[in-house]
């Protein structure tokens, strides 16, 4: 069964991120995300090729580049969204170290 829902903005004054990575069958890795105002307008993209590594390399290096781009933007106000959970729980709680390695 196919579960979609649609996209929600944030609260007036807030900007939203959309995070996400993606690892091919070979190795090769992509991560990138958007961000946007709460009346849904694009306010800025970004993409980050990285060579061979996991899943969740990929999508905590979109995570990361998210937060880079809104601090060197001067955001203060900003949700961000992802649709891994263990990204989710990770940036939302501490971790032991993680296991794997990720070359940009």
């Amino acid at each position: 069964m196919w579960h979609t829902s649609s996209w929600q903005a944030p609260v007036v004054g807030w900007i939203k991120i959309n995070v996400n990575g993606a690892v091919s069958a070979q190795g090769g890795a992509v991560t990138g995300g958007i961000l946007k105002d709460e009346r849904e307008q694009w306010l800025y993209g970004f993409s980050r090729s990285l060579d061979s590594c996991y899943v969740l390399n990929a999508e905590l290096w979109a995570l990361h580049d998210s937060i880079d781009h809104v601090w060197r933007l001067d955001y203060p106000r900003v949700e961000i969204e992802t649709d891994n959970p263990k990204v989710s729980k990770l940036a939302n709680h501490t971790s032991e170290a993680l296991v794997g390695y990720c070359y940009s």
